[in-house]
């Protein structure tokens, strides 16, 4: 087991050396809970992390990465601004989100 001992204000390794610190505070991160809303794959009303987890388990989905999305705009300025493919009749995003695994 390795000591390490406090003196003069550092921490110092069992040789004498002083530990470096970082530059930085290093602390949890705590993210919010997600607003509800409705499951395109079971048609309920998904209200938080939890019961999102419980939704994609039950029907056999999960939540796509950003990069898996369509790779088109239904408006020809977003198309022409983010560099994809015109599509009109396109489907909006947010219900392409979830996919069946």
């Amino acid at each position: 087991m390795t000591k390490y001992t406090w003196k003069d204000g550092n921490w110092l390794d069992p040789d004498g050396t002083p530990l470096s610190v970082p530059n930085r505070i290093a602390m949890p991160m705590i993210q919010s809970d997600i607003g509800g809303y409705k499951s395109v794959a079971s048609n309920k009303w998904i209200d938080g992390r939890k019961a999102q987890r419980d939704d994609l388990a039950r029907t056999g989905c999960r939540v796509m990465e950003p990069d898996e999305g369509p790779k088109y705009c239904r408006t020809e300025k977003w198309a022409k601004r983010l560099g994809l493919e015109h599509n009109p009749d396109a489907r909006p995003r947010h219900r392409e989100r979830i996919e069946k695994v």
